[in-house]
């Protein structure tokens, strides 16, 4: 633990170093600009403080924390919010925004004859619903977004006897819709991200855009107040796209969903159903780098380091100048720390050590540079230096349900 907090320290103090070089920029069109966040994990141990200092100096508006039902609410009705109250009230004096991602239905819950090594939708989705509406009850006013069980275009997040179903999300989408905006009216309901996959066999998995246009067809715009989106940029550089390489290697080139403009595609699928004007979140983008061959993750081998630091600036500088995109999130921060056999931490910003990857560094440099503050003349009192923040906390949260 002490380790971990001296190697945070070196990193706060050379991003103060280069937050002092930078001038601040006097703007009224913050608010304008999508957010940037970091998708992390705050419930793994108690020792999140350093995590959160360096997600500051960073200047991060939105921290996506993954939620499983499953481990809040194992019996039904009997709900253990021991990590959950831990992780908000850790998170409430930096002035984050919380994205929720929320999955992983309980045993008691599940649809039967489902594979009990794979995550599952509920058998009732009235269930979800009662979940969702006791969270945000609990936490209203401290949670500003909430993404419904995202990836379920995959047969690892959604087992069932009758396979994945675009329809069947959207009948568990509907009550929930509901549910959340009558216990906080206020909170941002995002449409599940799905993974890029490039498969489509409907078994293992259906392709996200093919997913996204069954979702549209059963009625799904009614009940998400936005999209959300996951990509993968693999081996591809931030700007590259179908037909457009500028990198030597020629895996992972025939498909969008091998690109960080994937997102291009989805919100064609947005704007084709008539859902132009709502906004698009990113809920997760990264490019994973390796040096040994990682089952699945091939192409990490082709993303060094300095890569994946320069691939990650230009992502985000590439999202700055899409109106449609809401949030940029990036996954993730550090996976490493707890999941170092996962292949998810090949994507982290920081290594198993808790030292920092060049990514952070560089990262936290653009953000410095890109940071907006706007002053108030009559007491010159600056305005919170996240570009996006919003006062939505209260004191206080309930002790019930």
């Amino acid at each position: 633990m002490f380790r971990r907090h001296i190697i945070l320290a070196i990193l706060a103090l050379s991003l103060l170093t280069v937050a002092a070089t930078l001038p601040f920029v006097n703007t009224t069109k913050a608010d304008q600009t999508p957010g940037f966040g970091l998708r992390l994990n705050l419930m793994i141990n108690n020792d999140v403080t350093p995590l959160l200092n360096a997600a500051q100096i960073m200047r991060v508006d939105w921290l996506a924390q993954d939620v499983r039902w499953k481990d809040i609410e194992p019996q039904a009705g009997q709900y253990k919010w021991e990590k959950m109250d831990a992780m908000i009230m850790a998170v409430r004096p930096h002035g984050f925004r919380l994205l929720l991602s929320v999955y992983g239905t309980p045993d008691w819950a599940r649809v039967a004859r489902s594979d009990p090594t794979r995550d599952a939708p509920p058998a009732n989705p009235a269930t979800f619903a009662r979940f969702m509406s006791a969270m945000l009850t609990r936490y209203n006013g401290l949670v500003s977004a909430v993404e419904i069980y995202p990836e379920s275009n995959l047969s690892a997040r959604w087992s069932s006897p009758d396979g994945i179903s675009p329809e069947r999300y959207v009948e568990l989408l509907k009550p929930a819709y509901a549910a959340i905006h009558a216990a906080d009216p206020l909170v941002i309901v995002i449409g599940g991200s799905l993974a890029p996959t490039a498969s489509n066999d409907g078994k293992i998995a259906i392709d996200d855009l093919v997913y996204y246009k069954r979702m549209y067809k059963a009625g799904a715009a009614n009940y998400f107040d936005a999209l959300g989106v996951r990509v993968d940029g693999h081996n591809n550089p931030p700007k590259d796209f179908v037909g457009s390489k500028s990198v030597t290697t020629t895996t992972y080139k025939n498909n969008s969903a091998f690109y960080f403009r994937h997102y291009e595609d989805v919100y064609a699928v947005m704007a084709e159903n008539g859902d132009k004007d709502k906004k698009l979140w990113i809920t997760s983008a990264g490019w994973a780098s390796a040096t040994q061959k990682v089952a699945g993750k091939e192409f990490a081998l082709d993303v060094d380091e300095q890569k994946q630091a320069e691939y990650l600036v230009g992502a985000t500088e590439l999202a700055q100048s899409q109106p449609y995109i809401a949030a940029l999130v990036i996954n993730n921060f550090n996976y490493s720390t707890s999941l170092e056999s996962d292949p998810a931490s090949l994507y982290s910003l920081i290594r198993a050590d808790w030292s920092a990857r060049p990514a952070l560094l560089k990262l936290a440099q653009a953000r410095q540079e890109m940071a907006a503050v706007s002053f108030t003349p009559n007491n010159s009192v600056s305005q919170h230096i996240l570009p996006n923040w919003r006062p939505r906390q209260r004191p206080t949260f309930g002790s019930q349900p």
